[in-house]
């Protein structure tokens, strides 16, 4: 964080945000995670599983694990990108940026609501 977002930390103490702590539902060895984590982890699943080969052509900082238990599990036989389709999604990936997304959040805030001086405390 302090390389690539130091805007994320918590401008006292320089450490993550509270709210960015990991959850223990979502833990690989969770067992009894409510439905709807369980769901939302079966999803990212199935789009790394179909996605990876095309996103590790692009972003080479990302590791391929491809000793992953489930990536098998939720790779669609035939429908999966492969690296050369990085180039034809490409354009699509990127047709927004993080940023144009964070300024489209903030236009949908209510007015006087200032995210940057939020007391995440409170929640």
């Amino acid at each position: 964080f302090e390389d690539e977002h130091p805007d994320w930390l918590d401008p006292v103490t320089r450490l993550p945000l509270s709210s960015m702590e990991p959850l223990e539902e979502y833990e690989e060895d969770c067992e009894n995670a409510p439905e709807e984590i369980q769901k939302e982890i079966d999803e990212n699943r199935r789009a790394w599983a179909n996605c990876k080969d095309a996103l590790l052509e692009h972003f080479t900082s990302m590791a391929d694990d491809p000793d992953i238990p489930w990536l098998e599990k939720y790779k669609r036989e035939g429908g999966a990108l492969k690296k050369a389709d990085f180039v034809s999604i490409r354009d699509e990936l990127f047709a927004v940026t993080p940023l144009e997304s964070l300024d489209a959040m903030d236009s949908l805030m209510p007015d006087g609501l200032d995210l940057d001086t939020l007391d995440e405390s409170v929640y």
